[in-house]
């Protein structure tokens, strides 16, 4: 329940109303209610500080936009019933709120509250922040909601639709990282010394705009003969969609007439790919022309992973 509290002394001294407060109704885990959310109750006493008590006394309530009485616009008012209010003993009263209330103070900033006692016109109280909390599109901080339009600080949402900061526990909604990975222990040949596909080696991920890490190992063997010492190589490179993402291994030299000497190489690469699905390749070439490379000799296991980072 969220409250406001004040204490009205009445200038003629006919009677005071003490802990006028707002109510906004039922206001547990489920949310306020979209109708008659607001109640204003207080109680009444006379000059001598006692309860007014008994039946038939008319209260009429209603906000303004001014704090002189007498002054500015009604923006929501409830006439007294037909026969009055019942103070009992007490001295309380409580007085529904229609929607029209409920909507001027989400409307208005600066409202004052006036009443009307058995025909006495009491001073205006200004109207508190808290009742504004009947409905908050937005929160700088949601301890907790099912649905937070725009938070700067949501502690657990649901869903967030945008905050500033979102813890990872306890939130849902988010997407998970995704991963593929793929191996083959098949040989490959070429002589292309422009870059080539390594059949098996590809894999297709969807992503969600954040990085991915790339990383593939191979086996290279030279098979040609005569073979310079130190003069050729072999290359690795990775693609995605079909674009060369522009880094490579290079330097897998080899010593004069060395074949089959099964040189590991590894390649490692983060990508920055728009979210969306992606495949991507490991490609070889030879470095020298009449060079045969082979991938694999020998069911060595080769195999590359796409790996999407949090």
């Amino acid at each position: 329940m969220n409250k406001t509290t004040t204490r009205t002394l009445i200038a003629a001294g006919l009677f005071t109303v003490v802990g006028a407060a707002f109510w906004a109704g039922r206001a547990i885990a489920s949310g306020i209610p979209a109708a008659g959310a607001l109640t204003y109750s207080g109680v009444l006493e006379n000059s001598s500080g006692a309860p007014l008590t008994g039946t038939g006394h008319a209260i009429v309530f209603a906000l303004w936009d001014s704090a002189q009485t007498g002054a500015g616009t009604s923006r929501c008012n409830v006439q007294n019933p037909s026969g009055g209010y019942d103070l009992g003993t007490t001295g309380r009263f409580t007085i529904a709120l229609p929607d029209a209330c409920t909507t001027a103070v989400k409307t208005y900033p600066d409202l004052w509250v006036e009443l009307v006692v058995d025909n006495t016109v009491m001073p205006r109280t200004k109207l508190n922040a808290v009742p504004y909390a009947v409905e908050a599109d937005r929160a700088r901080t949601a301890l907790s909601a099912t649905t937070a339009t725009s938070a700067t600080t949501a502690t657990s949402a649901t869903t967030a639709t945008s905050a500033t900061t979102v813890p990872w526990t306890g939130v849902t909604g988010v997407p998970e990282p995704t991963y593929a990975r793929v191996s083959t222990t098949a040989s490959f040949q070429t002589t292309s010394t422009t870059f080539v596909d390594i059949p098996g080696l590809a894999v297709t991920i969807t992503t969600h705009g954040r990085p991915v890490i790339l990383t593939a190992n191979v086996n290279l063997n030279p098979l040609s003969l005569p073979l310079a010492a130190y003069g050729s190589w072999a290359s690795l490179t990775l693609t995605r969609d079909g674009t060369n993402l522009g880094h490579a291994t290079y330097g897998l030299q080899i010593g004069a007439d060395d074949q089959h000497n099964n040189v590991p190489a590894t390649i490692t690469f983060v990508d920055a790919p728009p979210a969306g699905s992606h495949t991507y390749k490991v490609q070889v070439r030879a470095g020298e022309a009449n060079v045969n490379i082979e991938t694999g000799e020998g069911g060595v296991l080769q195999q590359l992973a796409a790996i999407e980072l949090r």
